[in-house]
């Protein structure tokens, strides 16, 4: 994402607020692909008994990284008052307009 593109996301916040929701669509490609790759692990967990550790682990880790993103993205939901106010928003429209 360029500066432009971050500028015209921040324009389109702030008019409209910033929700839980709009903040995990924006990765929710991201968060797909570590789903399915948690079921991967899971499932080579399971096909293979001798080495089902190293899935586990795999799983695990990929299941903490997705926890972390979520866990952030409701802290930026709700730092956005505050965040709305300290933005130079004059400046975000400049950039938008480029």
């Amino acid at each position: 994402m360029n500066e432009k593109q971050q500028s015209l996301a921040l324009l389109k916040f702030r008019a409209s607020g910033l929700s839980l929701s709009q903040a995990l669509k924006i990765n929710m490609k991201l968060y797909l692909f570590r789903l399915v790759a948690i079921c991967v692990s899971i499932y080579l967990a399971n096909k293979h008994p001798q080495t089902c550790v190293l899935f586990y682990v795999a799983a695990g880790v990929l299941l903490g990284a997705l926890l972390q993103d979520v866990a952030w993205q409701y802290k930026l939901v709700k730092s956005w008052p505050f965040t709305n106010k300290i933005i130079n928003w004059d400046l975000v429209e400049d950039i938008a307009k480029d």
